[in-house]
């Protein structure tokens, strides 16, 4: 009897023993291997995975191996690493510093690669020849100075591409020629100074693309019109003057424009029916011509902030109807004049703060829940300002120079729960003044 239970004690740990042997992952021993299909590797400081004394799965499919100091990447290194099934492969934060020819032959089933952070200067026009199925291609944060034409031709199912960040002076015309299938597209930080018209002509499904902090100085031609799905469009930080309506597809579904901080002067008029969200700020604006943006019917949020904007013409916001943010502060805005607006809008936040602005008049803006007035130049507040402003809820007037305030200044604001009056030169107020507001504040 007591042989028998040996005997079978012996059975069971001999059975958990193979199972065990069986479960055992292939790992070198800086790295984490959760399972055989996943090798964790990230800021080991390693230079070099030897394949004498390591080994990975050879049914690894993914590899974080970010932040080391792999400096070299050339026809042997992944190779002698026997990770052929790799789908993703992230060799950001490295000190690579040049790819060879070869570098991916035999990773035929890599979809996803991030080679940025590095300090990759060239990149042979070949390398990504052996990667058919590569979807997401991240090389931002390098130090590469052009892109060969032919570099990306055979990346057919690309569909993001991360370029930010390096010091690109020209993209040539056939760059992304055969990128069709390409959604997501950053070059922003880069030194690129002119586009090509047709640069973008196949990507008919890109809707992100990060022109911004260039040296970009016009757009031109029909640079745009090839992309109906456009979403979202970065231009900011660059040296743009001038800014052509011609450029976008007129069935473009753009709902995010952003062109700040450039040096336009003049604003055409755009028929962008999509569009939810332009930003003009830090331009050279002087003037808003009437019906500016009269083609912008969806459009929800509108910086005009830090311009030179020294006069808002009658109906310059007329058509924005579905207006919720308007931000026009930081001018040189001397008169504020209710007729630039449209009447039936839904503008909820208003912000005219940092102007010259000495009088206010009527206001009719009947949807307005948030106006910031502050840092102006006004002397006085006269009766009934805001007797229009029904559903206003916050007001501020901090920083102007009032002496006085009329009894009925504030008539009408009823559901009014903030009030800034601070840094002002007012000595005396009358209890009358709040009378209509007290409940509400």
């Amino acid at each position: 009897m007591v042989v028998m239970v040996i005997v079978l004690v012996f059975l069971h740990l001999t059975v958990k023993q193979v199972k065990t042997d069986e479960i055992r992952v292939k790992c070198p021993s800086v790295c984490n291997c959760p399972n055989r299909t996943v090798a964790i590797c990230n800021n080991q400081r390693i230079d070099e995975i030897s394949p004498d004394r390591d080994s990975f799965e050879s049914s690894l499919e993914k590899l974080e191996f970010s932040g080391n100091k792999l400096t070299l990447l050339d026809d042997d290194t992944l190779l002698e690493w026997k990770v052929s099934n790799l789908r993703s492969l992230n060799l950001s934060g490295n000190r690579i510093v040049n790819i060879t020819r070869y570098a991916f032959q035999g990773f035929g089933q890599l979809e996803d690669l991030d080679l940025s952070r590095n300090n990759v200067s060239s990149i042979h026009f070949e390398s990504f020849l052996f990667l058919p199925k590569l979807a997401v291609l991240r090389l931002a944060g390098n130090r590469l100075t052009e892109i060969h034409p032919v570099t990306f031709t055979e990346l057919f199912h690309l569909r993001h591409l991360d370029l930010s960040n390096n010091i690109i002076s020209e993209i040539h015309r056939e760059t992304f020629f055969n990128n069709s299938d390409l959604e997501w597209l950053s070059l922003a930080k880069n030194e690129i100074s002119e586009i090509d018209p047709h640069v973008f002509q196949n990507q008919r499904k890109l809707s992100y693309l990060d022109l911004s902090e260039n040296l970009i100085t016009k757009i031109e031609g029909e640079l745009f019109c090839y992309n109906r799905k456009h979403e979202t469009l970065l231009l900011a930080s660059n040296n743009i003057s001038e800014f052509n309506a011609s450029a976008f597809h007129k069935g473009s579904e753009l709902s995010d424009l952003d062109v700040s901080r450039n040096r336009i002067e003049v604003l055409e008029s755009l028929t962008l029916l999509s569009l939810k969200s332009l930003n003009v700020s830090k331009n050279s604006l002087q003037s808003l011509r009437s019906r500016s943006f009269s083609n912008l019917k969806d459009l929800r949020n509108l910086s005009l902030a830090r311009n030179n904007t020294l006069e808002i013409n009658d109906e310059a916001f007329y058509g924005l109807e579905k207006l919720e943010y308007l931000d026009l502060s930081s001018n040189n805005i001397s008169e504020f004049n209710a007729s630039a607006f449209h009447k039936e809008s839904e503008r909820s936040d208003l912000d005219v703060s940092r102007n010259r602005i000495e009088i206010l008049g009527s206001l009719t803006l009947l949807s307005l829940e948030s106006l910031d007035i502050s840092n102006n130049s006004l002397r006085s507040l006269r009766s009934r300002s805001f007797s229009n402003l029904k559903d206003l809820r916050y007001l501020s007037l901090a920083g102007n120079n009032i002496l006085e305030i009329n009894d009925e200044a504030f008539y009408g604001l009823e559901n009014l729960e903030y009030l800034d009056l601070s840094s002002n030169n007012i000595t005396d107020i009358s209890s009358s003044v709040f009378q209509n507001m007290l409940h509400q504040m």
